[in-house]
């Protein structure tokens, strides 16, 4: 009997000691759920950074809307870096503080901004938007990379950009990445298109030179996407007007972006 008594106390006490086990972590969950949850000075610090957050995407569309239409102005990367020096648009920001998650669409507007890159054409603030851009993990539009490239003042400053966009590492879908290729090399044939036409006007448009006729009959070497070009012949010719610089214009990006879902909802309709 003396047994079972010790027996019956022994099996109370690891009892007791696992209830009070399990108590323990309980209460460890809830302080680690209450911390995860944050203090109120965390959340009034994340209130401040929303704050920042519209306050720069106002100051973002005040630029695009002041100097869209005059993109060789020197206030337009002026502006882009004030912005960035401003709100500390940079990799290098914590993440508690880095507003670019809250930029949304004004982060696009930011990156095109930058384009044309001015006289010294310098890749830096380029670079910079796009690594923001890289580590929000924001894709990039097929409206933006078409604007991107269409805002270029030469084909060498698109070949900068397009380097630019691979050594960031943004995120881009296949239709997009195809959208950046065939912009590049629309940009190229139409480079030689205008050269060829100015040696077809220097012979009082009388002959065309071997290599004229080439391109328009194969298009330029080593072509990043090979497929017929019924328009390289009017562009050599200058029947066809370049609407490019159209591009350049704030409406039309904004614009563009209705007539894409137009497009994928109606197909036949394009």
């Amino acid at each position: 009997m003396r047994r079972w008594y010790s027996r019956v106390g022994a099996l109370s006490a690891h009892f007791a000691a696992q209830r009070f086990a399990s108590t323990t972590v309980d209460e460890t969950k809830v302080s680690a759920a209450e911390e995860k949850l944050g203090s109120p000075e965390q959340g009034s610090r994340s209130l401040q950074t929303m704050e920042r957050a519209a306050a720069a995407r106002r100051e973002i569309y005040s630029l695009w809307s002041s100097t869209s239409d005059a993109p060789q102005d020197g206030t337009r990367l002026e502006g882009v870096t004030g912005i960035i020096s401003k709100y500390k648009l940079d990799v290098t920001t914590p993440r508690e503080d880095d507003i670019c998650h809250g930029l949304g669409d004004a982060l696009d507007r930011l990156l095109l901004l930058c384009v044309p890159l001015g006289e010294a054409g310098n890749t830096e603030l380029l670079e910079r938007v796009l690594e923001l851009a890289a580590r929000q993990g924001r894709s990039l539009s097929i409206r933006t990379v078409q604007h991107l490239f269409a805002r270029t003042s030469s084909f060498p400053e698109a070949l900068g950009i397009f380097y630019a966009l691979r050594k960031s590492h943004v995120a881009m879908n296949v239709e997009c990445y195809h959208a950046m290729l065939y912009s590049l090399q629309r940009l190229e044939e139409e480079g030689w298109g205008q050269r060829f036409n100015e040696e077809f006007e220097a012979k009082d448009r009388s002959e065309v030179s071997e290599k004229a006729l080439e391109f328009v009959l194969r298009g330029v070497d080593n072509q990043l996407i090979p497929e017929n070009k019924p328009w390289l012949g009017r562009l050599m010719f200058a029947d066809a007007d370049n609407t490019a610089a159209v591009k350049q214009t704030r409406e039309s990006y904004d614009s563009l972006n209705r007539a894409w879902v137009n497009r994928y909802k109606n197909p036949s309709a394009m």
